[in-house]
């Protein structure tokens, strides 16, 4: 299979990198999206995999990629962004760029795929937007930012939480915050807010109903790890989301891996195949 490196402009005039892996028949394409403060080729042996069973697959260097990150402009002008300081929401326009660059290629069937915070986009992306030519989300280790904050954080979450609002209110947002993997003021606030659109996976909340993931009238394929480090029961955390979400179409797998599923990508394309096989 043949890859090349494209350039994927934004409907907001960025202009992102994608590795793009083109299948001899041009039927089915996936756009992966990769995690928090992760970049295209992070998980490149899933990404080759996809295209291995089949698959056209492109992954995109959002412009939130590693911490800070130089990402040009159309204009030939550029700004400092990366995940430290990157607007979630604007995965939009980033995800959008990906499923245009597609069908100029002419796909018609493209399914969205993301891998930690990565899933948080493509379930938010997927929340706002029914275009026909997107068939269905893949999931893959997706979380709780929250959960994760507080249990790293312990006392110091909500002193960093208040730092961060305070900043943001003085003008300052922009501010970077240098515990955990450094990010703005900003950004703080938008990761870890109960009412943030990051908030995709509310796992901490037993009383949630995904909000988010309700809206999205796509199937659905949500893989977990069971040695992932960032739950303490994958298992019960699948059941519940089988509980508020279950649909035929919606499928729901367990894997014995831990968060970045290395290792066992054969045998994770191999299912999503059988479930994208179920749906076209």
């Amino acid at each position: 299979m043949k890859f090349s490196i494209e350039k994927i402009v934004t409907k907001d005039n960025f202009v992102l990198d994608g590795l793009f892996f083109e299948a001899v028949e041009r039927d089915i394409a996936i756009v992966f999206i990769h995690g928090f403060p992760s970049n295209f080729c992070r998980n490149i042996n899933l990404v080759k995999s996809i295209g291995d069973f089949g698959y056209s697959v492109l992954s995109l260097n959002t412009r939130g990629h590693d911490v800070l990150s130089i990402i040009p402009r159309v204009d030939k002008g550029y700004e400092i962004i990366g995940s430290a300081k990157e607007n979630f929401e604007d995965c939009i326009f980033d995800i959008g760029g990906a499923v245009e660059f597609l069908k100029g290629k002419g796909y018609k069937k493209i399914f969205l795929m993301g891998i930690s915070s990565g899933a948080d986009k493509v379930g938010f992306y997927l929340s706002r937007n029914k275009e026909s030519v997107i068939l269905g989300g893949i999931f893959i280790s997706p979380g709780s930012n929250i959960s994760i904050a507080r249990n790293e954080l312990g006392e110091d979450f909500l002193k960093l939480m208040n730092e961060s609002l305070k900043c943001i209110d003085e003008g300052k947002g922009d501010e970077l915050l240098f515990n955990l993997i450094p990010v703005s003021c900003k950004r703080f606030v938008s990761l870890y807010s109960e009412d943030s659109s990051e908030n995709v996976f509310p796992f901490h909340n037993n009383n949630s109903d995904f909000p988010i993931l309700a809206k999205i009238k796509k199937p659905m394929f949500i893989a977990l790890g069971e040695r992932d480090s960032f739950y303490n029961n994958p298992k019960l955390l699948l059941e519940v989301l089988k509980s508020k979400l279950g649909g035929k179409s919606n499928e729901f797998k367990l894997f014995k891996v831990g968060h970045s599923f290395d290792g066992v990508e054969e045998e994770l394309v191999c299912q999503i195949k059988a479930w994208v096989g179920r749906i076209v």
